[in-house]
């Protein structure tokens, strides 16, 4: 996390309410496709879901920005026993990522 830290992104962790009440205090937020990015919209807060699963059209929050994975996976693997080891996220190249970022942060990544 040191390296989010320099850059003034900040990670937050701890329980459910503690969690909340910190993202609550925030303008933007980065998040998996998960619960926290749905509270993050409810709070009115900017949002990107990073999506390994081909189903930011029925789960992203409307205005969302959306990233990929670089190969996204079908939605029917997502809760397969036999998938459990799939890592869907495994595949997000950084460099493009960080240029997502700096494009929903508005601000230059050079």
């Amino acid at each position: 996390y040191t390296e989010l830290r320099k850059s003034k992104i900040e990670v937050i962790e701890g329980s459910v309410m503690d969690v909340a009440s910190k993202l609550s205090t925030f303008s933007n937020c980065i998040s998996t496709d998960s619960g926290w990015l749905h509270v993050a919209h409810l709070y009115g807060l900017k949002t990107m879901g990073l999506f390994g699963f081909d189903t930011p059209v029925e789960w992203a929050p409307p205005q969302s920005l959306i990233f990929h994975s670089e190969h996204c996976l079908p939605s029917k693997t997502r809760y397969l026993k036999s998938c459990e080891t799939l890592q869907p996220l495994g595949t997000i190249r950084s460099d493009e990522f960080e240029i997502a970022v700096g494009k929903f942060l508005n601000i230059s990544s050079h």
